[in-house]
């Protein structure tokens, strides 16, 4: 009986220690933020936008210790820019629009000769990178 509690308890610690350097390895580092909603108002060019994400929710502005926060891709698409996420960098790329990325939702449109590109691949029609 003993011995089946000190491998039970083995199991846990050496599953804890696995599963806790995943979380490490990742760089993921978690906060607590106590955030102010005050229906803040975002206007561009003296026109009010309501912020949506890229399915179209609404993505209400935010105060953290008395910096305001916006969705970037509301704001940018706003603006006339193209937003895409790479996940490998955990980098927001903000550009011009180019043939290679679709304005609607800013995500890029594989066609197969791009594969593999960072964020700082984005080419303008001319062939020239437009975000490094």
């Amino acid at each position: 009986m003993r011995s089946k509690l000190v491998g039970f308890a083995l199991g846990i610690i050496v599953g804890a220690l696995i599963f806790g350097s995943f979380a490490l390895a990742a760089g993921i580092e978690f906060r607590t933020l106590s955030a102010e909603f005050r229906d803040i108002v975002v206007e561009i060019d003296g026109v009010a936008i309501e912020p949506k994400d890229v399915n179209g929710k609404v993505v209400e502005p935010f105060i953290v210790e008395g910096t305001t926060y916006v969705p970037a891709r509301a704001i940018s698409e706003a603006l006339g820019k193209v937003v895409s996420w790479v996940p490998e960098t955990n980098t927001v790329v903000i550009a011009e629009p180019s043939e290679d990325v679709d304005v609607d939702n800013g995500d890029d449109i594989d066609d197969g000769d791009d594969a593999g590109e960072e964020a700082g691949d984005i080419e303008d029609d001319d062939g020239e990178d437009v975000a490094e």
